[in-house]
């Protein structure tokens, strides 16, 4: 992270409206490290920035960022499952689309090394069922405001968290663009499918 930045051709110091931690989880989702931190802390979850989601079963590191938070407070948000670490400072918050990339080391247990996997070069990169959620919610949820089907959807998304939203646009942002991306995902894999046979 740089301790300056440009403007209009001049370089200038970051004024340091944002902190920035990274973020290392296990067993958790991003929303639901979020949620922790935000309850911990007192603070809006939607005042953490962030650049994307991260699978719940897995040891995942990400960017997260705060704006005007006592550094302090967050020493207590180590533990087995949660921990932060103080990277520095930036002028703009995270937001999904902000990420150049990712990066992923899969390690298999107990697998044996057969004729196949020798073989093979390339192989189909489906997106897993944790997009999806739990009977394919969230795609189906996507697919209803991709129809532009918005009552039903908020009807769905209620029922799935609880909540008592009486329009679609008080649902978060965010929120609404994960399922139309599970949606997307949904469509991806079955493409994939089709083409292999």
């Amino acid at each position: 992270l740089r301790k300056y930045t440009s403007v209009k051709g001049r370089v200038v110091p970051i004024n340091k409206k944002f902190v920035i931690y990274i973020l290392r989880k296990r067993n958790l989702t991003t929303e639901e490290a979020l949620e922790r931190i935000s309850k911990k802390l007192n603070i809006d979850k939607d005042d953490i920035g962030f650049a994307g989601l991260k699978d719940k079963f897995a040891i995942t590191y990400q960017y997260i960022a705060f704006k005007k938070i006592r550094e302090s407070s967050l020493l207590r948000l180590k533990d087995k499952q949660l921990h932060l670490e103080k990277v520095g400072y930036t002028d703009k918050t995270l937001r999904p689309g902000n990420l150049l990339g990712n990066k992923f080391t899969i390690t298999l247990h107990g697998a044996k090394l057969t004729k196949i996997f020798k073989e093979l070069e390339v192989f189909p990169n489906y997106f897993g069922p944790q997009r999806f959620g739990k009977n394919n919610k969230n795609s189906k949820i996507g697919k209803l405001i991709i129809k532009r089907k918005f009552a039903k959807a908020l009807d769905e998304i209620n029922k799935m968290y609880n909540t008592k939203y009486n329009e679609l646009i008080k649902v978060r942002k965010q929120k609404l663009k994960f399922f139309v991306h599970a949606y997307q995902s949904f469509l991806f894999n079955d493409l994939l499918s089709n083409g292999r046979k």
